[in-house]
């Protein structure tokens, strides 16, 4: 079979020797033991475990790309925002055991952003039609594995969008993904988003969309909701009768229950920042006698009650300490394409056979477990 230009190489190489093409991205001794130790390094040979991922953490940062900015006027422009936010990943093209111990951080670390307006978004997100679609296509195109490392999502919508839309919205077929377990989700109101804002209507939050998302199945997999609320410093008078109602706020899953499922975490985060008078690049009396507009954001979080954590790379992030999963917490090795490791097409297919067989010696095994629900075992509810 010839290579041709619409034909990738590593498709022939496939094709050619019947074999999958793939590359291990869990960090266990028998995949780390694969690959060069690095002992002639001092990063390998000296420096803990420990204080080595620290280090790889800090050099994948997600950062602005400040050579390309938003123009400041731009309805997506503010702090965080002031240019596509991207990581520099050139530290896992070095060497494998890097590759292996370090190839979670990018997307870990990263705060994926979602515009939910049309004409309020980056230009470089016009390359489809919604961002619903581009949040479907952001969770389509990884792994299962990677999916597991996305950990921060924001969205960002006027007021009409999270009051109409949010609720019913396709996002939360991508958020409630069993391979997705978000540490974070953020819903950021900007002050153009809020009603009538251009005639400086009053500030006005109707919470229902707010209670109705976290009561969704999929918000049973975020440990924690923040609200952004930004608005002008001169309105913040109109702000904090709001952020009360909001300390009252008590979301329950069920209609009967009495518990909240989610807890407000106080004091409230807040920052400021200014920015042009002349929004959307557009002139409106009511800042024309101002030089510059002054913004206060009061960002309020709910964490989740008795929030399951799934999934070993969690809890090894969590402790800090690559030995714990090496060690103590070996796993199935995840793969994902790429031109280095070959392995067999037969470990992805199976026959109908096989897995009949499977299921019959499971049943056996379920029979003589006393004290198993089901016959599932304590160890694999959470798998």
């Amino acid at each position: 079979m010839a290579t041709t230009e619409s034909t990738p190489a590593w498709r022939d190489l496939e094709a050619r020797t019947k074999k999958v093409l793939s590359m291990e991205t869990s960090p266990t001794p028998e995949n780390i033991g694969k690959c060069n130790q690095q002992t002639q390094s001092l990063l390998f040979s000296v420096i803990p475990p420990e204080i080595r991922n620290n280090i790889f953490s800090l050099a994948l940062l997600q950062y602005e790309d400040l050579t390309q900015p938003y123009p400041e006027h731009d309805y997506c422009y503010r702090p965080g925002h002031r240019a596509r936010r991207i990581v520099s990943t050139e530290l896992l093209l070095t060497c494998r055991r890097i590759w292996l111990e370090a190839n979670h951080w990018p997307m870990e670390q990263a705060v994926h952003s979602f515009w939910f307006d049309s004409d309020r978004r980056p230009k470089w997100t016009e390359a489809v039609n919604s961002d619903v679609f581009r949040l479907k296509k952001f969770m389509e195109k990884f792994t299962p594995t990677q999916r597991l490392h996305v950990k921060h999502v924001q969205l960002s919508a006027q007021m009409y969008w999270l009051n109409r839309n949010l609720m019913w919205s396709e996002i939360w077929n991508y958020l409630g993904d069993r391979s997705l377990s978000l540490d974070t989700l953020t819903v950021t109101i900007r002050h153009s988003d809020w009603w009538f804002w251009e005639s400086d209507a009053p500030l006005k939050l109707d919470t229902d969309w707010l209670h109705a998302a976290l009561r969704k199945p999929a918000a049973s997999r975020i440990s924690e909701f923040r609200l952004e609320l930004e608005t002008l410093e001169w309105r913040m008078d109109q702000l904090r009768p709001i952020l009360d109602s909001l300390k009252s706020l008590t979301i329950c899953e069920l209609d009967f229950s009495e518990d909240a499922d989610w807890e407000l975490v106080e004091p409230f985060d807040e920052t400021t920042w200014s920015g042009p008078t002349n929004i959307g690049d557009e002139a409106r009396d009511v800042y024309t006698k101002r030089d510059k507009l002054d913004y206060r954001i009061v960002t309020v979080k709910w964490r989740r009650r008795n929030h399951v954590v799934e999934g070993v790379e969690r809890r090894w992030r969590e402790e800090g300490s690559l030995l714990k999963l090496t060690e103590s917490e070996p796993k199935e090795p995840d793969h994902r394409r790429s031109p280095y490791i070959m392995r067999n097409y037969d470990d992805f297919f199976e026959s109908d056979d096989d897995e009949e067989e499977d299921e019959d010696d499971d049943d056996d095994d379920d029979e003589g477990d006393d004290g198993d629900e089901d016959g599932i075992h304590e160890d694999d509810r959470y798998e």
